[in-house]
């Protein structure tokens, strides 16, 4: 029911949504009376201060400030952790700068490398660290950010809340007003918390200076001995150029040598053709003739060339299984047309026997009686013209079967074609 009041309308409505009114009007909520007046903040009791409504309208509005400051805070720390970033991007690339460093300083000194491992292995060290530090600033910034929105949305609970209970609303009230208090000082803890990672920064900004100073002490060392190896070098180069030189001397002399040879070598060749091309061919290996049948010696053998003037000689070395009664050497031919030839055998029969034997025309053949069985040599000594070309070939046997004639290694049979 309606009661009057000091001025305005009068109007009885429920406590569940304030209404905006005009100075002087009046309300009811079945209990106490309120006047609107603006010079007090809003709906008062007639005896009282400001109401409770108006005092978690004014708690919100404080609320809401520091919400913003919290999103203004938040923003700060979002621009040092876009700072950290930045500054750990930078030291990446510093990073890698030293790295190229370390690779082109390498070839140089293996030393210096190993120095400037270190350097890259601490900046390395450094980068970790500051993005340990950024991300446990990020965790620190969500979980204050969390904590405002769990605020704000129990800030907005209340207010609905008061409406139904000013009892309860204001324990809430004082309730949230320790929340706010511990909120700032959280707020406060985390500016001193941005406040000691910004120290950190600087400490490692410092640092980063410093390092950059030594390398540039580590450049110039650098430099100086690369200096150094350059002036060695050049010292090298110069007894390399002397080398050079006395290699050039030496290769004149080697060319004056060259011609010295050919000179020579001209001078032989026109001594072989004086002399003329040899032929010879040598028994390798021991071979056996047996029985009474003539058997060509394989290896003793020459070419003889049409019109060729030949000057013969060799020498056969044997001996027999047993004393026998004859043995026979002979030098033929496969052919022995317009053939002029002369010379003759002498072929040791004994420790001091000798058999002698001349020859004028083919085939060149000796006779010999073996006292002994020991190793003896049959010599031979000749003159060939021909008039068409030919093959002289040794031959060898035993006057009587049961003998082995063995022809040793070492004999031979030379050509020399001397007209």
């Amino acid at each position: 029911m309606p009661k009057p009041g000091a001025g305005g309308s009068e109007h009885y409505v429920q406590a569940t949504a304030p209404i905006q009114g005009a100075t002087g009007d009046t309300w009811y909520d079945g209990t106490d009376q309120f006047i609107f007046d603006p010079n007090r903040g809003g709906w008062v009791t007639p005896g009282g201060g400001i109401s409770l409504s108006n005092k978690i309208s004014i708690l919100s509005q404080a609320v809401s400030v520091i919400s913003q400051q919290v999103s203004v805070l938040s923003q700060n720390v979002s621009v040092i952790s876009q700072g950290l970033s930045v500054l750990s991007q930078a030291v990446s690339v510093l990073s890698q700068a030293t790295s190229v460093a370390q690779a082109a300083l390498s070839v140089r000194i293996d030393t210096q490398s190993q120095s400037v491992s270190v350097v890259s292995q601490a900046l390395s060290v450094l980068s970790q660290a500051a993005s340990v530090a950024q991300a446990a600033l990020s965790v620190r910034i969500d979980t204050a950010s969390n904590a405002v929105s769990i605020v704000s949305q129990a800030l907005s609970v209340l207010s609905q809340a008061a409406s139904v209970a000013d009892a309860a609303l204001s324990v809430r009230v004082d309730t949230q007003s320790q929340s706010i208090s511990v909120l700032s000082q959280a707020v406060s803890v985390i500016s001193q918390q941005v406040s000691t990672l910004s120290q950190s920064v600087s400490v490692l900004s410092q640092a980063l200076s410093v390092l950059s100073q030594a390398t540039s002490v580590a450049d110039a060392a650098l430099s100086v001995r690369v200096d150094t190896q350059s002036q060695s070098i050049s010292v090298i180069s110069q007894q390399v150029s002397v080398i050079s030189q006395q290699v050039s001397v030496l290769s004149q002399q080697v060319s004056v040598l060259s011609q010295a040879h050919s000179v020579l070598s001209q001078a032989f060749s026109a001594l072989s053709a004086g002399i003329g091309t040899v032929q010879q061919k040598v028994v390798s290996n021991t071979q056996i003739i047996s029985g009474t049948v003539t058997v060509a010696i394989s290896a003793l053998s020459a070419v003889i060339a049409a019109n060729g003037i030949y000057q013969i000689d060799g020498a056969i070395l044997f001996n027999t299984s047993v004393t026998t009664d004859g043995i026979k050497f002979m030098i033929s031919g496969t052919t022995s047309a317009a053939v002029v030839a002369g010379g003759h055998y002498e072929v040791a029969t004994g420790a001091s026997a000798r058999q002698l034997e001349n020859f004028q025309a083919f085939p060149w053949l000796v006779s010999a009686i073996m006292a002994t069985t020991s190793t003896f040599t049959a010599k031979i000594d000749a003159m060939i013209a021909a008039s068409a070309a030919f093959t002289l070939q040794a031959f060898a046997w035993v006057s009587a079967a049961g003998t082995d004639l063995n022809i040793k290694k070492g004999s031979y049979l030379r050509a020399y074609k001397v007209g």
